[in-house]
C-alpha cells in the first residue's frame, strides 16, 4: 500500500492514473520470455545482416560498432533501453560527428531489427536527431601532386602504381579498387568494368579510360 500511495503522489502532478501507467508499461514492454540483452542478440543481428546480403566490409563495420555498443550496454536488456540512455551515451563520447552518426544509424538499424523480431515494441533510437555534418568539398590534387603520388607509388611497389592510377583517373572507390581484377579492363575499347557485386551501389557500370590512365 505504501508503494502504491507513493506512486499516486508522484503521478498527481501529471493528472494520470496509476492504471494508465500500468497499461502503458504492459503495452510497450516486450514479453519476459523474449527479452534479451545486447550481448545475447549481437551475433543474431550480425547473422541477419549477412542473410540479407550485406557485403563483408559492411558486416565488418557492423561487428566493430556492435562491439563498442556492447561494451557499454552488453548486459542491458534491449527492451529496457530508453532514448535518454542512448542520447547520453552518444553525447558523452568524444567522437567526431560522422562517427556519432554512424553509431546512431547502427543503433537505429539494430533496434528496428529487434522490433521486427518481437524483442521490443518500439525503437528508442528512431527519434534521436542525427548529428549535422559539414559538407566539405572533396580535396583536389594538382598535376604536380598527382605526379608525386604516382612516383611514390612506383617507388614503394610497382604493383601499387596502376591501382593508384585507377583511383586518380577513373574515380573508383577504394573498396572497388581492392576488388579490382585485370580481366575487367578493355584497353582496346578504352573502358573498365565495375561489376555490380563489387560496386557500393550494386549497379554495374563502365568507366571510360582517360588517355593518362591508358
Amino acid at each position: 500500500m505504501a508503494e502504491a500511495r507513493a506512486a499516486f503522489e508522484r503521478l498527481a502532478e501529471y493528472e494520470v492514473s496509476l492504471t494508465a501507467v500500468v497499461d502503458h508499461w504492459i503495452k510497450f514492454q516486450a514479453p519476459l520470455e523474449v527479452q534479451r540483452t545486447f550481448a545475447q542478440l549481437e551475433k543474431e543481428f550480425i547473422a541477419s545482416r549477412k542473410n540479407i546480403g550485406c557485403k563483408e566490409k559492411t558486416l565488418s563495420q557492423y561487428r566493430s560498432y556492435m562491439n563498442v555498443i556492447c561494451e557499454e550496454f552488453g548486459s542491458t536488456k534491449v527492451a529496457g533501453t530508453v532514448q535518454a540512455d542512448l542520447e547520453d551515451w552518444l553525447s558523452e563520447s568524444d567522437w567526431a560527428p560522422r562517427t556519432r552518426k554512424n553509431y546512431l544509424v547502427t543503433l537505429m538499424t539494430f533496434f528496428e531489427w529487434a522490433r521486427h523480431r518481437g524483442y521490443i515494441v518500439t525503437n528508442p533510437a528512431e527519434r534521436i536527431p542525427k548529428p549535422i555534418l559539414d559538407d566539405r568539398p572533396p580535396g583536389i590534387l594538382s598535376a604536380a601532386e598527382a605526379s608525386k603520388l604516382l612516383l611514390k607509388a612506383a617507388e614503394h611497389d610497382s604493383e601499387l602504381l596502376p591501382l593508384v592510377a585507377v583511383q586518380l583517373f577513373a574515380g573508383l572507390r577504394r573498396s572497388e579498387v581492392c576488388a579490382f581484377d585485370w580481366s575487367e579492363v578493355e584497353i582496346s575499347e578504352k573502358h573498365l568494368e565495375v561489376k555490380g557485386v563489387k560496386s557500393k551501389t550494386r549497379q554495374r557500370r563502365l568507366v571510360t579510360l582517360q588517355p593518362p590512365l591508358v
